[in-house]
Parts: structure tokens; C-alpha cells; sequence
């Protein structure tokens, strides 16, 4: 039985604990040795050749630069940081690398698999970049703002509508350009938002330009949240719909006012419809008169021509 150091045991699960790849290179590029701490990855590279060299880490474009690398960290005697991608099985793998003089005309060469961190990174980028192009739109304004409801950042579309630079904007909080009426309900809100009860929100909302003018607007406000839940950003999106709400009122004012008129035409309709009514009356009563007068002058013929005759009769 060989007894083997217990620093080298410890030094053996180490490597084997790691996803690193330990190779020793001389200066022509040579492979000398090998540290199987990925075993998988390592036969994929290896190939069917079975066989460790400097090509099968690096593109042969890069050969002679990764090569220079090689010689340059045994000449100077110090570390050098490289990175760069290999295609295994159709795959784009990205690795990092250490190359460490060892000896005088050798280098020890640990790469690092990096794909997923590298994948992780360039969807972050993309998404980063998308975002970018939608926040440059100049359909709506958008703004990112703090937990303390400080502008973090615009895009020129919310500095238009408000009337600020941006970098003004990042000098104030949303609540200081917000209508007291509405203020209320946008920071009860943005607390749920706070507290984690609710995600989003939307409202109409008025703000005050730089000008003083009021502008109606409709927000919609959501957030981003750090591993542990907490808010670290919110995002506000602010469509201008003061024309809209202008026309709203607008619409009020002449319904108002159509139905003041038609309340007037009611009145009046209603005041010729009494004198309508008198008029008639009146007018009865006048034919009335002339009837009763009528009968009165045919009565009173008679009674004259009677009295008349007595009195002859008489004399």
C-alpha cells in the first residue's frame, strides 16, 4: 500500500472538486501534462485522436497570438489572463485562462468554462439592448426611478412632455411635479408596490411642467426586484393625454349646455303653453260678453216697443 501526504490528498479532491481544465504547455505549444478535472469536456476536446495540444484550445486564427501568450508568461515570469471561445460538437464554448511560468520553458494553462456565465451575459446584454431601443421611442415617456421616487433616468419623450432636462429631472422626485389631488392614491400605490402586496399599477395622473402648465397624463408603473424582494428600480411609463382630456371636458361643457338650452326651450315652451291658455280663455270670455250683450239688445226691442204703445195707448 502507498501512503500518499494528506496535503496531497486534499490537493487531489481539490482538482477534482473543480470544473477547471489543468494542462502544461512548453514554449512550442507542446502538450506535456494533464489535470482531468472535467473529464466529459475534456474527451470532447481531446477528439478521436486522443490527444491533448494547443490547437484544440484555441482557433487557428489565434494559434500564433495564443502561442505568444504561451511564450510571453515564460519569458516575463508572470500570469497572464486570456479568453476566448472553442466550437465542440457545433456548440460555442467560452473559456477563460491562466497561464502561469512553471518552469523555465513550460507554462501551466487552467481554463475555466465560462459558457453559461458568457450566455447569461450576452441575454442580459441583448435584453439591455432592446430595452435601450424601446426607452429611445419617441411614442411614450418612460422613466426609471428610485425607491425614494427620485428620476434615475428619462428618455426624451418624458423630458419633452415635462418640460425638463434630464439631468434637471434626476435633481427631483416624481411627487414634487405630481397634482396634490392625485398624489395621494399614486404614493398609496407605490407603497403596495413597496411592500410587495402588488406588482404594477396604472392611473391617470397630472403633472406640472417646468412651465407651470398642468398635463394629463396615463401611468403605468411596474418594478424590478433584487434577489431578496426588495424594489431596486421601478419603471413608469407616461402617455400625454391632455388633448383627449381637453376634449373630454369639451364634450362636457357643450352636453352641459345643451341640456341648459333645452331646459330654457322647456321653460318657454311651458310659458306659451299659460299664455296660450289665457288667450283662450280671454277670448271666451270676450264671446261670452258679446253673447250675453246680444241677448240683452233683443229683449230690450220688444219691452221698448211695448212701453211705447202704452204710452200712446195712455194719451
Amino acid at each position: 500500500e502507498v501512503n500518499i501526504p494528506t496535503s496531497e490528498i486534499e490537493l487531489q479532491a481539490l482538482f477534482a472538486a473543480m470544473d477547471n481544465f489543468i494542462f502544461i504547455f512548453d514554449k512550442q505549444g507542446d502538450h506535456l501534462k494533464t489535470v482531468a478535472t472535467n473529464p466529459v469536456l475534456l474527451e470532447e476536446l481531446a477528439g478521436e485522436e486522443k490527444k491533448i495540444t494547443l490547437q484544440k484550445f484555441v482557433p487557428p486564427a489565434h494559434e500564433q497570438p495564443f502561442l505568444s501568450n504561451v511564450r510571453k508568461a515564460i519569458r516575463s515570469k508572470q500570469t497572464i489572463e486570456i479568453e476566448y471561445s472553442l466550437v465542440v460538437d457545433q456548440k460555442e464554448l467560452f473559456f477563460e485562462a491562466s497561464l502561469s511560468p512553471v518552469q523555465r520553458d513550460s507554462v501551466i494553462w487552467i481554463a475555466r468554462d465560462v459558457t453559461e456565465r458568457k450566455r447569461s451575459e450576452l441575454f442580459l446584454k441583448e435584453s439591455e439592448e432592446r430595452f435601450r431601443s424601446y426607452f429611445n421611442l419617441p411614442l411614450v415617456g418612460i422613466a426609471i426611478t428610485s425607491p425614494e421616487k427620485g428620476w434615475i433616468d428619462v428618455n426624451a419623450k418624458a423630458c419633452e412632455m415635462l418640460g425638463y432636462t434630464r439631468q434637471e429631472l434626476t435633481q427631483l422626485t416624481w411627487s414634487e411635479l405630481t397634482h396634490p389631488e392625485d398624489l395621494i392614491l399614486d404614493i398609496e400605490l407605490f407603497e403596495k408596490i413597496m411592500s410587495g402586496e402588488i406588482e404594477q399599477y396604472s392611473m391617470d395622473k397630472r403633472y406640472f411642467r417646468k412651465d407651470g402648465v398642468m398635463i394629463y397624463t396615463n401611468l403605468g408603473v411596474g418594478c424590478v426586484r433584487k434577489p431578496d424582494g426588495s424594489v431596486d428600480y421601478t419603471v413608469a411609463l407616461i402617455q400625454d393625454i391632455t388633448e383627449r382630456k381637453q376634449a373630454e371636458e369639451a364634450l362636457r361643457r357643450s352636453e352641459e349646455e345643451l341640456r341648459k338650452k333645452a331646459k330654457e326651450l322647456e321653460q318657454t315652451l311651458r310659458s306659451l303653453r299659460q299664455t296660450q291658455a289665457q288667450l283662450i280663455q280671454t277670448e271666451k270670455m270676450s264671446s261670452l260678453g258679446q253673447l250675453v250683450a246680444g241677448i240683452a239688445h233683443e229683449i230690450n226691442n220688444p219691452v221698448n216697443f211695448i212701453n211705447g204703445n202704452i204710452t200712446h195707448v195712455n194719451e
